[in-house]
């Protein structure tokens, strides 16, 4: 059985992203404040609209950052188990 496995070179990547308006993952992780990880889980459970350019490579669209950046969905909240007073 054969597979095709399309792997883009960074150059096209990087020329799809600017031409089409569009961000590589570790881009939008750096401008939702998440991880790359973070993205990723978000695009896979289909809360976060993104095209597959190969493999492992996603380009997400620029409005949807702003989209999720304007709906703050993103701000921190507690961590399990910190911040409890200890008796």
């Amino acid at each position: 059985m054969f597979f095709s496995i399309l792997i883009l070179p960074v150059q096209v990547v990087v020329w799809y992203t600017e031409r089409m308006d569009y961000l590589t993952v570790t881009e939008a992780a750096e401008a939702l404040g998440l991880t790359v990880r973070g993205i990723r889980d978000r695009i896979l459970r289909g809360e976060m609209q993104a095209e597959r350019l190969g493999v492992r490579v996603w380009a997400i669209p620029r409005s949807e950052v702003e989209r999720w950046q304007a709906i703050g969905r993103l701000k921190p909240g507690k961590r399990p188990g910190k911040g409890r007073e200890k008796t």
